[in-house]
C-alpha cells in the first residue's frame, strides 16, 4: 500500500512511503517500505521526484532513455525538465543529455 501526501496547508508535504502486509495464520506483519522499491507504487510519485532520483542515480541521461525508464509522456517529462533543477548537456555523440543542476558554491 502506497501512502502519498499530496497536499499540506502548513509546511512541506511528507515523503511518500509504502506499507507491506504479510499474513501468516492469524498474524499480520506490517513493514514500512520505500515506494521506490515497488514499481507500481513508484509510478504514482510525481514526475519531477522520479526525475531527480533517476538523474541522481545515473548522472547524464538522454531524453529518450528518461521517457522509456519513467514511462511518462515525452511532453510531460520535457515540462518537468524545463522547470528544473535540471540542465541539458551536449554528449560526445552529439546527443544532449539531462542531468541534475549542480548549485554554485561561491
Amino acid at each position: 500500500m502506497g501512502l502519498y501526501n499530496r497536499k499540506a496547508n502548513d509546511g512541506p508535504t511528507a515523503h511518500p512511503f509504502a506499507l507491506e502486509f504479510r499474513w501468516s495464520g492469524e498474524r499480520v506483519a506490517i513493514r514500512r517500505q520505500d515506494v521506490r522499491e515497488v514499481p507500481e507504487l513508484d509510478a504514482a510519485r510525481s514526475v519531477p521526484a522520479r526525475l531527480r532520483d533517476l538523474l541522481g542515480r545515473r548522472g547524464q541521461v538522454p531524453l529518450y532513455d528518461i521517457v522509456e525508464e519513467l514511462g511518462a509522456g515525452k511532453d510531460t517529462i520535457k515540462k518537468a525538465l524545463q522547470r528544473g533543477p535540471f540542465v541539458s548537456l551536449p554528449g560526445p555523440d552529439g546527443v544532449y543529455r539531462w542531468a541534475l543542476e549542480v548549485p554554485d558554491h561561491d
